[in-house]
C-alpha cells in the first residue's frame, strides 16, 4: 500500500504582467490559496507532484495609475489551475482557467483555459488549452483600464 500523499496548503499573493496597452501595462495582483501534494508509490518513492491554486481575490490594474482597476472578489469569475508533474516519466499537465474576470460593460473575459500535456522533452502531446481571442481580451482589458 502506498503512503498517503504529503499535503501542504498555504496562501500567497502575486503580482503578474498581463498585457501591454502602449502607455501602460495591465497587471494583476492575486490572492491565491495553493495546495501542493506529493504522491508516493508502495516503496515510498515520490512519483507525482501537484500544485493547484484557487484565486480568492484579484485586482486587474493600470500600471501607471493604480486607481484604475477592476476587482474580482471571492464571488467573482474565479480562477483555478493545476500543474502536475509525473516524477517517473517527466510528463507535465497544465489545466485550469487563467486570468478570468468580468469587465463592466463587456462581460466575462478569459485569457486561457483548458488542458495541455507535455512529455519529458517538453513536446506537446495534448493541447486542449483554448486561448480566447487573446487580442480581443487584451483590447477589452486595455479599454477597461484606460483613463
Amino acid at each position: 500500500m502506498a503512503a498517503p500523499p504529503f499535503i501542504n496548503t498555504y496562501p500567497a499573493s502575486e503580482d503578474l504582467f498581463i498585457t501591454s496597452c502602449g502607455s501602460f501595462d495591465v497587471r494583476t495582483e492575486a490572492s491565491t490559496i495553493y495546495t501542493e501534494k506529493t504522491f508516493f508509490d508502495k516503496s515510498g518513492e515520490a512519483v507525482r507532484w501537484r500544485l493547484s491554486g484557487h484565486v480568492t481575490e484579484s485586482i486587474y490594474y493600470n500600471s501607471t495609475d493604480k486607481s484604475i482597476f477592476v476587482r474580482q472578489g471571492a464571488k467573482g469569475a474565479g480562477e483555478n489551475f493545476l500543474y502536475e508533474e509525473d516524477l517517473v516519466t517527466g510528463e507535465i499537465l497544465n489545466a485550469g482557467g487563467f486570468f478570468r474576470l468580468t469587465l463592466p460593460g463587456v462581460g466575462h473575459v478569459v485569457m486561457a483555459m483548458g488542458v495541455e500535456k507535455t512529455d519529458a522533452d517538453g513536446n506537446t502531446v495534448f493541447h486542449g488549452l483554448l486561448a480566447f481571442p487573446e487580442g480581443e481580451t487584451a483590447a477589452a482589458l486595455c479599454d477597461a483600464l484606460t483613463p
